[in-house]
């Protein structure tokens, strides 16, 4: 009986075998930069065609590893975070080491008010206008302000 269960359990794994030998591990690693070239921490780097990234450490740098398909050459790869650009990458195993730099986002119409003696305290709080949709950002302080508001 003993040779059927490690002939069986042998058969699975020639199968995971033969599975596997048609990937190939490739890692990636760098570091994310801004225009200053100061380390971002906390950019979210990852392949949007595999789920797999990983988010840049306080010095900026990130490692991963991706399982890819033999046949596949290139990949792409996205760096987000608030307040930059998003960047698209084509990277390949030739190119497994690389830096990111990250531009700061551009606002049109950007206007920033603090409006705390608007209209004799009636509306306390801030106003923001990205576009041409203001944005506006209630402080309330008392009862009567969000009652009145």
């Amino acid at each position: 009986m003993l040779p059927y269960i490690f002939a069986f359990f042998s058969l699975f794994s020639d199968i995971d075998n033969a599975q596997h030998s048609n990937f190939k591990s490739i890692t990636f690693e760098g570091f994310v930069l801004d225009s200053q070239k100061q380390p971002i921490a906390g950019v979210a780097v990852y392949s949007p065609q595999y789920e797999k990234g990983e988010v840049t450490n306080p010095d900026g740098y990130f490692k991963f590893t991706l399982d890819l398909p033999t046949h596949i050459s290139e990949v792409v790869l996205v760096a987000t975070f608030v307040g930059y650009e998003r960047q698209e990458i084509r990277v390949n195993s030739k190119t497994p080491f690389f830096n990111i730099t990250l531009s700061e986002e551009k606002y049109e119409n950007q206007v920033g008010t603090d409006m705390s003696n608007y209209e004799q305290g009636v509306f306390i709080g801030g106003i923001q206008q990205i576009g041409s949709k203001p944005i506006i950002v209630p402080n309330f302080r008392t009862p009567y302000l969000q009652i009145k508001h």
